[in-house]
């Protein structure tokens, strides 16, 4: 075993774990807020876009969190010829740390908090009034309509893409390129690098496009995937 791995296998595992603990959230039910007095409510009266036709499914978000920024690294790693595995194992194991930590943080406050989405009385479709309204549809899409509070889409996505974006300009910016890029300048180094940055920013506004969340849900998402770097 590389001594690298070997001496980051405590990471390792306590990033597993964290991932885990985020996943096991994810799956539970969320608090269930009262719905008696916002059966009128406009902001929680849009319509419901089902998952597979989201702007961004939930397959999509793991390429766009985790599969590409890793893909990424290890490319730019062969690419500026820096093959030495023990940068690549702290930059993957800075990845996926920085997504595990994003997930366990956004499912806990969306368990927490329980906030309507959008769409949530197209997905409820309310019978009764007052304290007697409950919905008439009782399936999992439901439960999933009160976890609007931090935006998951947003935090993931932002936790993988400006991972990405910092890991690119710090590599971009003092690497020994060949001498027709080095004349270039850095500005282009700096745009290069922000493209994912500028990725995750588009998941996040088509979450509010689709109806799946407020703009505070997203901002919140966003700060919270960039707390870490703060």
């Amino acid at each position: 075993m590389h001594l690298a791995l070997r001496y980051s296998l405590g990471d390792w595992a306590a990033c597993v774990l964290l991932f885990c603990v985020g996943l096991y959230l994810d799956r539970a039910k969320p608090f269930e807020q009262y719905i008696g007095n916002r059966l009128a409510d406009p902001s929680i009266s849009y319509p419901h876009t089902p998952p597979e036709q989201q702007q961004v499914t939930a397959n999509q978000l793991i390429f766009i969190a985790l599969v590409f920024p890793a893909c990424a690294i290890g490319g730019t790693q062969l690419l500026l010829r820096r093959r030495r595995s023990s940068d690549l194992n702290q930059a993957l194991l800075g990845l996926l740390s920085s997504v595990a930590l994003a997930l366990t943080l956004v499912c806990f406050v969306k368990n927490a908090y329980g906030r309507l989405r959008p769409d949530f009385l197209a997905r409820c479709r309310p019978v009764g009034s007052g304290a007697s309204a409950a919905c008439s549809n009782l399936g999992p899409e439901v439960v999933e309509g009160r976890k609007s509070f931090p935006s998951g889409h947003s935090a993931l996505s932002m936790a993988g893409e400006a991972y990405l974006s910092l890991w690119l300009g710090a590599k971009l910016m003092h690497a020994e390129l060949p001498a027709t890029l080095a004349l270039g300048g850095t500005l282009w180094r700096l745009m290069l690098a922000a493209v994912p940055w500028l990725f995750a920013l588009w998941v996040g506004l088509s979450r509010i496009e689709d109806y799946w969340h407020h703009w505070e849900d997203v901002v919140v998402g966003v700060l919270l995937a960039l707390s870490p770097y703060h």
